[in-house]
């Protein structure tokens, strides 16, 4: 029988690990009473000091299913995505290639050395904001190359 994983919210995983502390039940015994996958329980209760953590930390916000944790990788996505928004308002043509850069760009600004701008974390990035390389054309797209030539520097 397999199990697709469920999101679980930071106060659902605690129900398992103190679920788990409590009765010193197995994870067989706890992936048949919460509904969920083998190695997920696994996985919380190896991170259960992390959990306890988090769940501090974040308080009444403990019962929401976040899609994106926030770490490292959250800043570099959000300031990314501030500059590709301003950039598409400004009708610049953007690629993928470019958005990689610019990431590489925020990660050495925000001195986090460990990131790489993988083509895996580029398809994550587009399919998060639901970005499509498609060409911009038509008159109210066309740019000036003065103005591009003007806003280079600002957007690097």
């Amino acid at each position: 029988m397999s199990l697709k994983r469920k999101r679980l919210s930071i106060k659902e995983k605690l129900n398992i690990v103190a679920e788990s502390e409590k009765y010193n039940n197995s994870a067989r015994k706890l992936v048949e009473k919460f509904g969920v996958g083998r190695t997920q329980v696994n996985d919380i209760l190896k991170n259960k000091v992390e959990l306890k953590k988090m769940f501090e930390e974040e308080g009444c916000n403990a019962d929401k299913k976040r899609k994106f944790p926030k770490t490292e990788g959250f800043a570099i996505d959000q300031l990314v995505y501030e500059w590709f928004c301003k950039a598409r308002n400004k009708n610049i043509p953007i690629s993928g290639t470019l958005i990689r850069e610019k990431a590489l760009e925020v990660s050495t600004s925000l001195k986090l050395s460990e990131f790489k701008a993988s083509t895996g974390w580029l398809n994550k990035f587009c399919k998060r904001h639901n970005i499509n390389f498609k060409t911009i054309c038509g008159e109210s797209a066309d740019v000036d190359e003065v103005t591009v030539e003007e806003q280079k520097p600002e957007m690097f």
